[in-house]
């Protein structure tokens, strides 16, 4: 042995640095990249082991780089914390060390072979980091490294799992191609991803120098970090770049952020970024581009809004609404005004679906409607089951606005004949002296029974609107549905029992007081123990 690594201790300390054994696989991918490598190729082999109970493994990583001199060797590869690499940005190494991680893989035995311009080396380490060095004569282009290790027999698939999930977390973005070989007998497998977000919503990104930024909306919240395409990072956007996220916490779920920098310093292991200028710019950049995303999005949102209604078209304006939904408390000011809803007779904004909604109600119109009621008395908007569920029932509930489908919420009415003991003169009685109606009036409903009331739209039509719970009424003209069952049950107590409940019942639901109510309903038996009239 012609020379020593590093004492035990040393390397002990160096190898405890990486999270997984098989993170060897990301530095030598680095050292690829940094060679000027077109391709890598890792491959897995089985050899006979002393005993059927045992096997060899050999992982060897073979790349097309420029390979290394001597000089190389002795000076960087042999040498702990020296390379070229420290003050060079634009390489993804740069701690010296990526060499020495393969013996957290524990091997007995590592061999690297390499050339640069018609000179080649071989060296054999030993388990502890000893190595011999020998010239080869035949020419070797690039530079391969291989693992031996003895394992139990049958430790082969548990290997190649790990080998082709280290690779697909670290090197799946990389510029040059990764090839993963574990069978002799199969076509090797090409570790590639794409770094658009072909499911994003909307997408923005800046490109400068070494740094490529993307920020888009997308189903899932993620943040990648990368340097020279190798991943440094991955995992939620409040987790990994909590700055970004912090002016609205939403954000971070539906975030998708890809920026590839050499502005980002790590740790020795390089999978923890560390928190320094350079990062604060780039973080800075992303902020920018999240407010870019958020323009981007509204107008989006108000272009697909005034499309002709196709499936299609309502799945994408849904997709952003939902988006939208999460983004709102940071853009009010962006979306105020703006059309972004779409109205049976065109697009709208909040602000005149608010106006329009007088009786704070908003009748909703499945996506395939049919004949639209437009003399319905209440605005109406396109939308579907998800819809109502999810986004717009939140927008519509934060203006104080109820919303309904519209057969659930319109009715014709049929007047009735006056109820015994003129129960709907006494309830209007109650209701003129507590403020929450003008008059009350009786009649079968021609929809879904729901509430025991209804508010009639206009002065002039027999069309009555469910109101939302506890809607100011602004004294309107109800009216009782006699299908009710809570209806049908007053008939069957005293007049004024009968009026006094239905009174709470209806008084309730429009945010009337009950201690209001029942001290008008004293006074209506005042009045009529008196002999007066309501």
């Amino acid at each position: 042995m012609s020379e020593v690594l590093a004492d035990e201790a040393v390397l002990a300390g160096l190898i405890e640095q990486f999270a997984s054994p098989y993170d060897f696989l990301r530095e030598l991918v680095q050292n690829g990249l940094d060679a000027g490598a077109s391709r890598i190729d890792v491959v897995l082999r089985e050899h006979a082991g002393d005993d059927e109970a045992s096997t060899v493994l050999e992982i060897a990583v073979r790349d097309d780089g420029c390979g290394m001199t001597e000089a190389v060797i002795d000076n960087e590869l042999a040498r702990l914390f020296v390379s070229s690499k420290r003050n060079d940005r634009t390489m993804a190494g740069g701690f010296g060390v990526g060499f020495v991680s393969v013996f957290a893989w524990r091997p007995d035995a590592v061999l690297l072979q390499t050339g640069r311009h018609g000179e080649a080396w071989e060296l054999d380490f030993d388990a502890r980091g000893r190595f011999s060095k020998q010239q080869v004569v035949e020419p070797i282009e690039g530079t391969t490294v291989r693992l031996f290790r003895r394992d139990r027999a049958g430790a082969r698939e548990a290997t190649a799992r790990e080998i082709r999930r280290t690779l697909w977390r670290w090197c799946r973005f990389c510029r040059l191609q990764v090839w993963f070989d574990q069978d002799e007998h199969a076509a090797p497998e090409l570790v590639t991803d794409t770094v658009d977000a072909p499911d994003a919503a909307v997408s923005v990104e800046h490109r400068g120098g070494d740094t490529h930024v993307r920020v888009a909306f997308a189903p899932r919240g993620r943040a990648i970090l990368l340097r020279n395409a190798l991943v440094l990072a991955e995992g939620r956007p409040d987790a990994l770049v909590p700055r970004v996220v912090a002016e609205n916490p939403d954000s971070a779920e539906h975030l998708d952020i890809w920026a590839d920098s050499a502005a980002w310093r790590t740790d020795i292991a390089r999978d923890h970024v560390v928190d320094d200028a350079g990062r604060r710019t780039i973080e800075a950049r992303m902020i920018n581009l999240l407010h870019a995303c958020r323009s981007a999005l509204v107008d989006e949102l108000q272009a697909v809004a005034a499309l002709p209604h196709t499936a299609e078209v309502h799945a994408r304006y849904s997709a952003l609404h939902a988006h939208l939904r999460l983004e709102r408390r940071a853009i009010p000011e962006l979306a105020h005004g703006r059309a972004l809803l779409r109205g049976v007779d065109g697009p709208l904004s909040m602000e005149a679906l608010i106006e329009a909604a007088t009786w704070r109600v908003v009748a909703l119109l499945d996506v395939d409607h049919g004949e639209i009621r437009r003399d319905a008395g209440v605005p109406l908007l396109v939308a579907d089951v998800d819809d109502r569920e999810g986004w717009l029932a939140a927008w519509l509930a934060e203006h104080g606005l109820g919303c309904e489908a519209l057969d659930h919420l319109v009715h014709d009415v049929e007047p009735a004949a006056r109820a015994p003991g003129d129960l709907a003169g006494r309830v209007a009685a109650i209701a003129r002296r507590v403020g929450f109606a003008r008059d009350v009036y009786v009649g079968a409903f021609q929809g879904p029974i729901g509430r025991p009331f209804a508010a009639q739209l206009d002065d002039t039509t027999l069309r009555v609107a469910m109101p939302p719970a506890r809607a100011p009424m602004r004294r309107a003209l109800l009216w009782l549905d006699t299908r009710h069952p809570l209806y049908r049950a007053a008939l069957e107590v005293p007049p004024a029992v009968a009026a006094a409940t239905l009174a709470l019942a209806v008084g309730r639901e429009l945010g009337a007081k009950p201690a209001a109510i029942m001290r008008a309903v004293d006074t209506m038996r005042a009045t009529e123990s008196s002999g007066g009239t309501r």
